[in-house]
């Protein structure tokens, strides 16, 4: 028995039997079936994709911001280091351990994982530059003639220079990495850290302006 559009359950003027229609409604209804599977496989896809960029993000950042840290650091050692070198102190009490606890984190970095070849580059020429100083800072017991001096001083001046470029490598990096939000709050922390740190080199200073004065 055929039937006219009132009658059919599908919406458009076509003559079947129920038995067509139910077919087609099958059909239309797997088809359908087919589609949202296909589109739910798609959308659960994207969401690991995104989340597994979104992990690469973060690790490469972390690394990145450990990177700089470290850079920082052996800056500011190094510019301690030369203060030291170039007063006119009796004694410079130049401490290798400080360099060898640096030079242990830096060699501690996965090479492999670092996204860029220059700074992988960088980090060795840094390392390399840290060894040099621990070989130098452990033969400074005692002031040295002036031209030992400069040759050390130049040694630890370069490797100062060598860091500086890298935390701007770094920086460099960290801005494919990061969002601005991040960024700003990096360097905000790393200015709390400098004034933090100019806060208590100032204290020491007192304290050792005190204790000549007392002797």
């Amino acid at each position: 028995m055929d039937y006219d559009i009132c009658n059919t359950c599908l919406l458009v003027p076509v003559s079947f039997t129920r038995t067509e229609c139910a077919a087609w409604v099958q059909a239309i209804g797997s088809v359908g079936a087919i589609i949202l599977g296909i589109t739910a496989i798609v959308y659960q896809q994207s969401k690991e994709e995104a989340r597994r960029v979104e992990a690469l993000r973060l690790e490469n950042r972390n690394q990145l911001n450990a990177l700089k840290w470290i850079f920082l650091e052996i800056s500011n050692q190094a510019q301690t280091c030369l203060t030291k070198l170039n007063g006119e102190h009796v004694r410079w009490d130049i401490r290798a351990d400080e360099f060898q606890e640096l030079a242990r984190r830096i060699d501690s970095m996965p090479l492999s994982t670092i996204s860029d070849a220059g700074l992988m580059a960088r980090v060795l020429e840094t390392s390399k530059g840290l060894r040099l100083i621990v070989l130098m800072a452990n033969a400074l017991g005692s002031p040295r003639k002036e031209e030992i001096k400069s040759i050390i001083s130049s040694v630890i001046a370069k490797t100062k220079e060598e860091a500086l470029i890298g935390v701007t490598e770094v920086t460099q990096l960290l801005i494919k990495f990061s969002s601005s939000v991040e960024l700003e709050k990096d360097w905000e922390l790393i200015d709390k850290r400098k004034s933090n740190r100019d806060m208590t080199l100032e204290v020491l200073s007192e304290l050792e302006r005190a204790r000549k004065i007392e002797d």
